[in-house]
This record gives C-alpha cells, structure tokens and sequence, in this order.
C-alpha cells in the first residue's frame, strides 16, 4: 500500500467525508469513553462502565471531524463489535498499556475483529492508542506495537500508535489527524502538507508514534481512579 504520505489537514477534511466515521473499541477499563470527553469536553469527567454505546462528534481540527462510536469493552459487548464496525472508515484501538497482563487479551480481541468476514474491515486503517502514558509502567507505543504483533497488519491495514492520556488531555486529536490521513491514503488522495516540516519523514504502516510524553510519579491507581472504560 505504499508510504503514509503527509498530508494538509484543511486538504484533508475535503478527502474525507464530514463527518468522518470511526469506531472506538477496547477492553473495559482501558480509558476510551475518557479520552473522548476529554477531547470533546475539555475536561475530565467521571464516567461510567458503558454497557452498550456512546456516540459523539469531536474535531480534530476545525474543517476534519469525527462522529464516534464509542462501544463498550466488557466482555459480553465484544461480539457487537463487529456490528458497529461495518462501512467504518477507520478503528480506534484503546489498550491500557499500563496493563500487561492483558495485553495477550487485547491482541487477542483486535484480531479477532479485523480478521471477521462479516465486520469487512479489509484495507480499513487502525488507530492503536497507548493510554495511560502518565502512569509509572506504561510500555511505550514501539513497546506495545510488538506485544501486540500489529506488524501482522502490514499487508490488508494501514495502521499507527500513538501515545496518549485522558488524564493529561494529550494523543487523542494527534491520533485522529494521523488516521485521517491514512483514511486519505486507502482513498488514494496524495497531497501536500504547507503546514509540516519542509522535509517531513513519511509515516509507515509499521511504525509508531515515537513521542514522548512526561509521566506523572503517581501510580495509575491514583490517576485513573473512577475513570473507566
């Protein structure tokens, strides 16, 4: 599929529909419904277990905007998934990455989607989040990316990680801008980004994100208390 060229946000926006469609899915407990009120909201609000769906509409930038299916990761909700994810134009991934003992879980369930014949998820890009970076422990996205051997995606996904925290308010809408632009490239739209670096370094399918971002010295207990799902 080719390079993960950089492309003009406000360019962008006109290569995608508005609003562009996406599914956030991942284990309970892994901070989605969170990171979405934090990007919608501006703050962060206490939430509950979602036992079905949320749906809301959050900007990445003001012309690139995103109506999400926010479904809920208890066990019981997984095999709706594949429900919710058809004619999606991209998956949003969230996994705890403080959290290694299901890590093996989440791998689990993210292939068992994308490889679905009734979810028809082929070609479709995948945003893998790496929640919970301000917490002691967290693995970093090249860490995660190798736990969850996303470079078995490389020949049918395009496919990014990006380091987030709805604690911090850092990673969401970053992440949102990467998957529109590899939403850009399945659609074969190659354009040119004024606003980056003259001399940019093109994202690949079987890279992560690479930022780094400062962790607090609070355990994830003390920051993620009452923040759920």
């Amino acid at each position: 599929m080719g390079n993960l060229l950089v492309v003009s946000l406000d360019r962008l926006a006109s290569a995608v529909s508005s609003p562009c469609h996406v599914v956030m899915v991942g284990l309970d407990n892994s901070g989605k419904t969170s990171l979405m009120y934090k990007a919608k909201l501006k703050e962060l609000i206490k939430v509950h277990p979602t036992m079905a769906f949320n749906v809301e509409c959050v900007n990445a930038t003001k012309k690139l905007k995103y109506k999400i299916w926010d479904i809920g990761g208890r066990e019981s909700n997984r095999p709706l998934w594949k429900a919710y994810v058809r004619k999606t134009e991209g998956v949003v991934f969230v996994v705890d990455s403080t959290d290694s003992s299901r890590f093996e879980e989440a791998r689990h369930e993210l292939f068992n989607l994308l490889n679905s014949e009734s979810a028809k998820l082929n070609q479709v890009p995948v945003l893998v989040l790496a929640n919970k970076q301000d917490c002691i422990g967290a693995l970093s996205p090249d860490m995660l990316a190798n736990e969850l051997n996303l470079s078995a995606l490389n020949e049918r996904h395009l496919w990014h990680v990006e380091p987030t925290s709805a604690y911090v308010g850092e990673g969401f809408v970053e992440g949102l801008k990467t998957l529109g632009r590899m939403i850009a490239q399945c659609r074969g739209e190659h354009l040119k980004d004024s606003n980056e670096e003259k001399t940019p370094k093109p994202l690949r399918r079987n890279r992560s994100s690479k930022k780094k971002r400062s962790r607090s010295r609070k355990g994830s207990t003390g920051s993620y208390e009452g923040i759920l799902i």
